[in-house]
């Protein structure tokens, strides 16, 4: 099974809190990135270890 990724991808620059949970990300991508998530895009954060990220894609 292949998951076929979208073109875009947005790296969230800095330190993610990862205790934000679908709707804390959705509304810093609204905010501080002035992007749609509607936007055939993946969105990527990274945490403050640079241990774990979090991907956050809209798949209709």
């Amino acid at each position: 099974m292949a998951i076929s990724l979208p073109p875009k991808v947005y790296l969230a620059c800095g330190i993610t809190d990862m205790r934000n949970g679908i709707d804390g990300l959705l509304a810093l991508i609204e905010e501080k990135m002035d992007v749609s998530i509607l936007d055939q895009a993946v969105f990527v954060f990274r945490g403050r270890r640079a241990d774990r990220i979090k991907l956050l894609w809209w798949d209709g």
